[in-house]
């Protein structure tokens, strides 16, 4: 199952197979820039089928065939080690092949076919990586295929699909994000790379790449559908503000971009879950305890909230408390070191080293080499070593 990208393009080379020519003898009269006699040519098994299917007695390779096996090569293969061959004969095959590989492309998306209108189409950006037209089209296929995709199941992908998709839009993104470095006003580009930052969560530059393809220039009815969306995530965008302020240490910047939203969403837990965070590191416990208890009510799947509440405990000196919250983040997630580490820490704090050490013996099972329990087994020998001083 392929999980990437270039491993879903490296598993339709088997719609293809190579034919050894006389490349002189198929350019004769023509100016070929071709260093070899004979070269591979790569033949998509579909054409050779239906020639062998109409009993044709020698196969003949028209200029069709050829372009259409070369681009699927350098679509599947932008790499391939006779690329700039290949390159050099589609260039002599037409005076603009570029445009040549996007009618091709395009041609064989809207007849059905849209993987393989794709590859030709990445093909063609392959020829020539910094034609904007191609950029653009293989990222609208791109696009396309993934609409196809989460149609298949509507309610619940499979995981396979699932993948697909993902890698499908990162491929998207970044030929999107090439695109507007080539092109930098292009208005349809950053349309389409705004969705894209929405589903990956990166609310502040999805804004920020709408508000430049309006800037740039859209039709009437996609400027009013992109005004739209910005009013739909003016909130998204405030609390990814929020949060990243605390990420970065700011709790007080960062609290009052959250607390604006608190009213609004008394059920979005990620947002309870910040607010809880900053209170915490501004040592406000009783605060932080009181939103991270709002955050077990609304989702009491993850081990994180079980921690920070832990946490928040052992700040007020509470130490027992923080134990068993430190026993409930390690039931729900029994392979974290990190919460194995806290319960040796807190059990360190109350004197308990049979149960520290037990904790710390634990967590190197999982990672032998993690820094946080070794400077935790570090204490405990130094604590150790303490007692038996005294």
């Amino acid at each position: 199952m392929a999980k990437t990208m270039k491993d879903f393009l490296v598993e339709q080379t088997k719609e293809l197979t190579f034919l050894s020519l006389d490349i002189r003898e198929l350019f004769k009269g023509e100016n070929v820039d071709m260093d070899k006699e004979a070269v591979e040519l790569p033949i998509l098994l579909e054409d050779l089928s239906n020639k062998l299917q109409k009993n044709e007695q020698e196969f003949m390779i028209t200029t069709e065939i050829l372009v259409k096996g070369i681009a699927y090569l350098l679509g599947v293969d932008p790499d391939f080690k006779y690329r700039e061959e290949y390159i050099r004969i589609l260039s002599n095959l037409s005076p603009d092949i570029v445009k040549a590989l996007l009618v091709l492309g395009n041609n064989t998306f809207d007849q059905g076919e849209k993987i393989k209108g794709m590859i030709f189409l990445k093909g063609a950006a392959t020829v020539k990586p910094d034609e904007p037209k191609a950029l653009f089209n293989y990222a609208v296929a791109l696009l396309t295929i993934v609409e196809d995709f989460q149609n298949e199941e509507n309610a619940d992908h499979p995981k396979s699909v699932r993948k697909k998709i993902a890698f499908f839009q990162e491929e998207a993104g970044k030929t999107l994000e090439k695109l507007i470095e080539i092109e930098p006003d292009h208005a349809l580009a950053h349309y389409h790379l705004g969705f894209l930052y929405k589903k990956d969560s990166l609310f502040q530059k999805a804004e920020i790449t709408w508000k430049k393809a309006i800037e740039f220039g859209l039709e009437e009815h996609l400027e009013e559908h992109v005004n739209t969306l910005l009013r739909e995530i003016e909130d998204l965008v405030q609390y990814e503000k929020g949060y990243q302020k605390i990420l970065q240490g700011n709790m007080v910047s960062g609290l009052k971009e959250l607390l604006k939203l608190e009213d609004r969403y008394p059920e979005w837990w990620n947002l309870h879950f910040f607010i809880g965070l900053a209170y915490r590191q501004q040592e406000q416990y009783p605060k932080a305890i009181t939103y991270f208890q709002r955050v077990l009510e609304l989702e009491e799947r993850i081990p994180d909230p079980y921690v920070e509440i832990a946490l928040s405990f052992a700040g007020l000196g509470k130490y027992q408390k923080a134990i068993e919250y430190f026993e409930k983040a390690h039931r729900k997630d029994p392979k974290s070191g990190e919460i194995l580490s806290n319960l040796a820490m807190v059990n360190l704090e109350i004197g308990d080293l049979k149960k520290a050490e037990q904790y710390i013996e634990a967590s190197l099972k999982i990672d032998p080499a993690d820094e946080i329990t070794l400077a935790c087994k570090e204490q405990l020998e130094l604590f150790k070593k303490s007692n038996e001083e005294k």
